[in-house]
């Protein structure tokens, strides 16, 4: 363990193994920083379900950003997570994964899944939410619920719309008063079953 101004660290060597696992019983309670950017393993890191689960005093975790993350279930559930440093993007993101934490994320890259519950009651999650991804994925019902998200920018490339389990309201806030999409897109959203749902403004964004 290292000290950084004050507020101990832990580094990739000493919690990680094989193919990015994090070992949580090496995650001691007074924990603030966690960081994996030196980790030289797989391309990718797994944080695995209940990781950080409770840890009041983590606040921060560091990661390499040309690496995915996968985020487990519960994995920062009743921590104090405040934010993923350098994060590039998500392969998938568990059930109540950040559940009524602090993160802070304007940009979600995500390529795969966002599941239930995610970062709901996630109060930190203001202004323009932004997803993207190099494959189709599915966000889950009640996954943005409890946050104050104003708007939503989806300017991948993909040309599969972003999958929704439930209805926009059920997946997303009522706070939300615009989408952004690109305007090849446009009319595919707003025809689906789900994010047609949204009675806000939708602007299309030009290629």
């Amino acid at each position: 363990m290292k000290i950084r101004n004050g507020k101990p660290i832990f580094t990739a060597r000493q919690i990680t193994q094989g193919g990015g696992d994090l070992i949580k019983d090496l995650i001691e309670d007074k924990l603030e920083v966690v960081d994996l950017s030196g980790y030289k393993g797989a391309s990718y890191y797994k944080l695995r379900d209940y990781a950080f689960y409770n840890k009041k005093n983590l606040k921060e975790v560091i990661v390499d950003y040309t690496k995915t993350v996968s985020v487990g279930e519960y994995c920062f559930e009743g921590s104090s997570i405040q934010t993923l440093r350098t994060i590039s993007k998500f392969s998938s993101i568990g059930i109540k994964a950040f559940y009524g934490t602090n993160i802070n994320l304007q940009v979600l890259i995500c390529t795969n899944t966002i599941y239930h519950d995610a970062f709901q009651y996630c109060k930190k999650l203001t202004g323009t939410l932004q997803l993207a991804g190099d494959s189709s994925f599915t966000i889950y019902d009640s996954a943005f619920l409890g946050t104050n998200i104003h708007q939503i920018s989806i300017l991948n490339t993909n040309e599969s719309i972003i999958q929704l389990d439930s209805e926009f309201y059920e997946t997303f806030p009522n706070t939300i008063t615009k989408i952004k999409v690109r305007s090849s897109m446009l009319d595919k959203y707003k025809a689906d079953s789900n994010w047609s749902k949204f009675t806000g403004i939708w602007e299309a964004v030009n290629e």
